[in-house]
């Protein structure tokens, strides 16, 4: 049985878009556009060489470009980051809780004292 192409396969493969016919300028309002529909803020950041050298290194292994790798690094960061952050916070607040209740059963087990006349 042989394999049906699809244009997606020519584009997967390189076998299409790679040339310099496929090569142009987007216009601003087009660009626009686009960050619009992904929510992308254009930035400007500094980085080690060897630093965006490896980027573009682990870019070409999984076949994208380093500017989308580094928003993955980055988002996979800030995710991580928070859960970190969130689960301390939620073990202190258990630790606190576990604290007060225990605070107040040995308050509760005291017993009373009378004072007599």
């Amino acid at each position: 049985m042989t394999k049906k192409f699809t244009e997606e396969d020519f584009w997967e493969e390189g076998a299409i878009g790679l040339d310099e016919d496929s090569v142009g300028v987007v216009k601003e309002a087009e660009e626009k556009n686009v960050d619009d529909a992904m929510n992308l803020q254009m930035i400007s950041i500094r980085l080690n060489k060897s630093l965006l050298a490896d980027l573009k290194e682990l870019a070409g292994l999984y076949k994208t470009g380093y500017q989308p790798l580094t928003r993955e690094v980055l988002a996979r960061f800030v995710a991580g980051e928070k859960k970190r952050i969130y689960n301390s916070y939620l073990a202190d607040k258990m630790r606190e809780e576990r604290s007060n209740a225990e605070s107040a059963d040995a308050t509760e087990s005291l017993p009373d004292q009378k004072k007599t006349a």
